[in-house]
This record gives C-alpha cells, sequence and structure tokens, in this order.
C-alpha cells in the first residue's frame, strides 16, 4: 500500500481510511485537491452541531416573541385589572380609615362626680324642706326640690356629645357611659322605671329627664326640644363647666 500524501483534502483521506483503498486506484473518483487541513480544524468541525442547538433555541424565542407580538393588548389589560384591583383595595381602606375616625368615641373625664338618681318628687321652691334627701334644680316653674333615692355616681364617660334630633327636631344630649357603670345604671332604671331622674354636678339639678324604660346599652339621650345652645349648656354643666341650673 501506498504512504498518502499529507496534502490530501479532508473527503478523500475519510474515503481512503474507511475503504483503505490505494490513492493511485483509477476506479476512485477524487475530487480536485483543495487546501491543506489546518490542525486544529478538526476539533471544530466536530463541534459545529452545537451552533444550531443555539439556533433552535433562538428561534423558539423568536417564535415567543412574535407570539407576543401577534398579541399587543394582552400585556396592557393585565395591567388595567391591577390598576383596577388596587384602586378597589385602596377605596375600601379609605372608607374603613374614615369610617373609624368619625366613629371614634371622645371620653370625658369629669370634674366633678356626676350623680344619677331615681326622683321620687318634685317639690317647688327656693330650697328643700328639712328632712328631705334631694337636690335644688330649674322646674318649668322655677325652681324645685328634686327628692331622690339612691342613684349612681360617674366620673368619667366614654363619649359626650351634642346631636341633631332623630324625629320632632330640636337637639339632644348623647352620653355613652362605660361598661361598668352601663351595667349599673340598667340595674337602677329596671327598679324604677317610669320616672324622672336627675343628673346632678355639685348637688345642683343640670337636668331631670323621664325614663319610660330600662337602660340596657349604656346609652342615655336627653331630649327636650333643646335648640343647640340648650344642648351645648347641658353639656358644659355635665363637665363641670358652670354651677347654672336648669
Amino acid at each position: 500500500m501506498r504512504r498518502l500524501r499529507p496534502h490530501a483534502t479532508a473527503w478523500s483521506d475519510a474515503l481512503a481510511h474507511s475503504a483503505m483503498i490505494p490513492r493511485d486506484d483509477p476506479n476512485v473518483r477524487r475530487r480536485p485537491a483543495g487546501p491543506p487541513v489546518k490542525a486544529g480544524f478538526r476539533a471544530r468541525a466536530d463541534n459545529l452541531d452545537r451552533p444550531a442547538i443555539v439556533l433552535i433555541m433562538e428561534d423558539d424565542r423568536t417564535e415567543a416573541t412574535m407570539r407576543g407580538a401577534r398579541r399587543p393588548h394582552a400585556r396592557p389589560g393585565l395591567i388595567a385589572i391591577v390598576i383596577a384591583l388596587w384602586v378597589v383595595i385602596a377605596a375600601i381602606a379609605l372608607t374603613g380609615t374614615l369610617f373609624v375616625a368619625f366613629s371614634r368615641e371622645h371620653p370625658v373625664h369629669f370634674a366633678a362626680p356626676v350623680k344619677i338618681y331615681p326622683v321620687t318628687q318634685e317639690i317647688p321652691g327656693q330650697q328643700c324642706p328639712p328632712g328631705v334627701q334631694g337636690a335644688m334644680g330649674q322646674g318649668p316653674s322655677g325652681p324645685v326640690c328634686y327628692q331622690v333615692t339612691t342613684g349612681i355616681t360617674l366620673k368619667r364617660v366614654n363619649d359626650l356629645h351634642v346631636e341633631r334630633a332623630t324625629s320632632g327636631g330640636g337637639y339632644v344630649v348623647s352620653l355613652s357611659l362605660t361598661p361598668a357603670d352601663g351595667r349599673a345604671l340598667t340595674r337602677l332604671t329596671r327598679a324604677a322605671a317610669g320616672r324622672p331622674y336627675a343628673l346632678t354636678v355639685r348637688d345642683q339639678v343640670v337636668a331631670a329627664p323621664r325614663v319610660d324604660a330600662p337602660i340596657t346599652k349604656g346609652h342615655i339621650l336627653i331630649s327636650g326640644n333643646f335648640t343647640r345652645d340648650d344642648a351645648t349648656g347641658i353639656v358644659d354643666r355635665l363637665k363641670g363647666r358652670t354651677l347654672q341650673s336648669t
């Protein structure tokens, strides 16, 4: 067998090695000689299949991009939905915050204790008769001694304010008692319903509203067709800002 020439083409070289055919065999069809294969070319040629994988991956991404391009409104639509949800959540949070802000109570600590007594008798006059347990106040026709029995004492309330009456016009005074005082008032009004109750500060009657049914929720509304100034005056006297009686 004749030695192979070092400048044989890659195609002829591979054919000679695979079939072990002499290069001078006239039956072998040879391609024209080309430039010599340099060292390292075969190693790079062995890796020619790798770029094809990369191209396939790029083609997949390109196809995915084209699919996204065919749906130009998909992403803006999703963004619009997310924004709408955030607006709804923000509105709910704001509404809850406003509700809490407006419904929040303002505790009041009285300068002098407010005492609530069931009234057993109203005695007109400038002062209470001797031996009568009572407190002086201002009635429709002048000074009145309100004869009272055992009551309860309030040192503070959860809320005290003036509000518009829901019926009949005018304004009312609203008091929200603490849970313990509310339970005490419930027991008191159950035992003596259907009579006036005197609210006193420093032994002077500020108001004497009639209680026709037990007060079970710890909430007192003092009504009497008051003007706003009248109702505000009652609040001021309950807070101990003035000693004037009504």
